[in-house]
């Protein structure tokens, strides 16, 4: 009888168990994210035209390949054909955006020149993007694709309404789709001041610089998952914003784990594209290249103020120091 008594309370015990397991598992979030790398062949620092280092361009993207293979994700790059073509470069880059191809990865149109549309009006950058599709739609045809994102440099959406709109209409007559972005942790701010501490071989800088930029990452991912449950009432799949450089080259391995421990699954994004949270009208007009997170506020009817965690003053200040722009 004790025997039987003691199964029913395992049995039960057991039962409770479970029930908790499937409690914890449906309230934490399935949380997903698209990864995307902008200025590809190499995102120089100070310099947004300018090719870079041919063997510099290699390295950082075999590294960047290499990483997102060992973790099992695929990525889009957005390329910026003018460091592409390079006398007596050319094909040494094509190679790198063939390299990307053959890794299973996609490539999407970043303009020829990495333009802003705000600086440079409708006409010269529809021609910017024109002219920045040849290589990468070649590279793509040749592996049996066909070219079909676009990425707005600077995130630069058009300084009125009109600008916005004639240029949506101009990619969307193309059969091109905007790659819209709700996840950046300013990588290109880091980079820089990274950058700087490795050409001065200061390693205790650059694990400074690192350790900040993890958390960073850290901070605007939380900002990103708590933005889009109040704004939809749960964890939209995010769209994640980097760049083709070098500290992304050395430590995107620390960066995927960061996503990771938060419960992050990569996928395409086409995939992340699919959530009903990118149907939300972009009703923003401005040059400042917000996230779509803040932009979409404006037609969800919410208090617009572009909230996304900042880098501390002193990378900042380490951008404009090295730079002499303003971040």
């Amino acid at each position: 009888m004790k025997r039987l008594y003691r199964s029913s309370q395992v049995a039960v015990l057991a039962l409770l168990i479970c029930g908790s397991v499937v409690a914890q598992t449906q309230a934490t979030p399935a949380r997903t994210v698209a990864l995307t790398v902008d200025d590809l062949p190499l995102a120089v620092v100070g310099n947004d035209q300018a090719p870079g280092e041919l063997v510099e361009a290699q390295r950082v993207n075999a590294a960047i390949l290499k990483t997102l293979l060992a973790h099992h994700t695929t990525a889009i790059g957005f390329v910026n054909e003018v460091k592409v073509n390079v006398t007596n470069e050319r094909d040494a880059r094509s190679h790198i955006l063939r390299d990307w191809l053959q890794a299973g990865m996609e490539l999407g149109n970043h303009t020829y020149s990495h333009s802003a549309l705000s600086d440079v009006g409708v006409n010269k950058y529809e021609d910017d993007f024109i002219r920045g599709t040849p290589i990468t739609s070649a590279e793509m045809k040749a592996a049996g694709e066909s070219e079909r994102y676009f990425r707005y440099p600077y995130l630069d959406t058009g300084k009125d309404k009109s600008e916005r709109d004639a240029v949506v209409a101009f990619y969307t007559s193309r059969g091109f789709i905007n790659a819209p972005v709700t996840v950046q942790n300013q990588d290109w701010m880091f980079n820089a001041a990274y950058s700087d501490a490795v050409a001065k071989h200061d390693t205790s800088a650059q694990q400074h610089i690192v350790d900040t930029y993890l958390q960073h990452t850290r901070d605007v991912l939380a900002h990103a998952e708590d933005l889009s449950r109040q704004s939809f009432g749960r964890e939209i799949a995010q769209v994640m914003l980097l760049h083709a450089d070098a500290l992304n080259a050395d430590h995107l391995d620390e960066v995927l784990s960061v996503f990771e421990e938060r419960g992050y699954r990569f996928i395409p994004l086409q995939a992340a594209l699919q959530d009903h949270a990118y149907d939300t009208r972009d009703e923003y007009v401005g040059a400042d290249g917000i996230s779509w997170l803040d932009r979409w506020q404006i037609a969800l009817g919410r208090n617009f103020h572009p909230s996304e965690p900042e880098p501390p003053k002193w990378v900042q200040d380490e951008y404009r120091r090295i730079t002499g722009r303003a971040p």
